[in-house]
């Protein structure tokens, strides 16, 4: 087999940014998750620990449903991750508990195994980091969002404009064959939302003028579709 010259700096930018970021996003996960499982838990199961835990994720250490969790957890499960089966070995191992209607509890000895995997995470994050200093990190980060920035800006800030005034109640799309946008009338506003716990989305009723009906105020209403257009900050291992 023919030995590959080594890359030049010309070669390498030349070389797509969408392969090496999805390569550089497997080899992480891969690597995370092997660590993770040397030290006996798995990442799913821990994910679970601190959506549960007051101490961390959950604003409330209320209990949620496997559904619930699902879909708080979508931004970053794995199309492999199996939380049913995760949440029983929870389960007995006592770190969770089950109510009678299906939702699921942290238990102390949860909290206290989530505390203790937790401060594992600097360790791994140190060995990903190795060789690598954070100004170079920085730059990288800034260089790829950058990337994420530059190819939808023009079609995510109109997006995002129609979607913010859609919310707002104030215009609405013309129909197929019209142009642009037209003013909606105020007694017709309507936005519909999953109302899934954490979704930051909402049921707006538009109401004639005068009315005393309540619904969310303009600042909370661009505060929910905000989170909703763009996500919110990564997670920690």
């Amino acid at each position: 087999m023919t030995a590959q010259p080594p890359r030049t700096d010309a070669g390498l930018a030349a070389e797509p940014a969408a392969y090496w970021t999805g390569v550089a996003h497997e080899a992480l996960i891969a690597f995370t998750r092997a660590r993770q499982a040397e030290l006996g838990f798995t990442q799913p199961a821990y994910w679970l620990l601190r959506n549960l835990s007051e101490h961390d994720l959950s604003p409330d250490g209320h209990g949620m449903t496997l559904a619930e969790l699902r879909q708080v957890m979508s931004a970053y499960l794995r199309p492999e991750d199996d939380l049913a089966a995760e949440a029983e070995t929870l389960l007995e191992r006592g770190r969770l508990t089950r109510d009678g209607d299906g939702r699921l509890w942290i238990t102390p000895a949860g909290d206290e195994a989530r505390a203790t995997l937790k401060r594992h995470a600097p360790a791994i994050r140190d060995r990903i980091h190795r060789g690598i200093s954070d100004a170079d990190y920085v730059t990288t980060v800034k260089v790829l969002q950058q990337m994420i920035r530059t190819p939808a800006a023009r079609r995510s800030s109109r997006a995002a404009s129609e979607a913010l005034l859609e919310e707002l109640g104030g215009v609405r799309r013309r129909p197929r064959g019209g142009h642009g946008l037209r003013a909606r009338p105020p007694c017709s506003a309507t936005v519909s939302g999953a109302g899934a716990p954490g979704s930051g989305r909402h049921r707006v009723t538009g109401t004639t003028p005068g009315s005393t009906s309540s619904k969310p105020s303009k600042k909370e209403v661009i505060a929910s579709t905000v989170r909703r257009l763009y996500g919110t900050a990564p997670l920690l291992l």
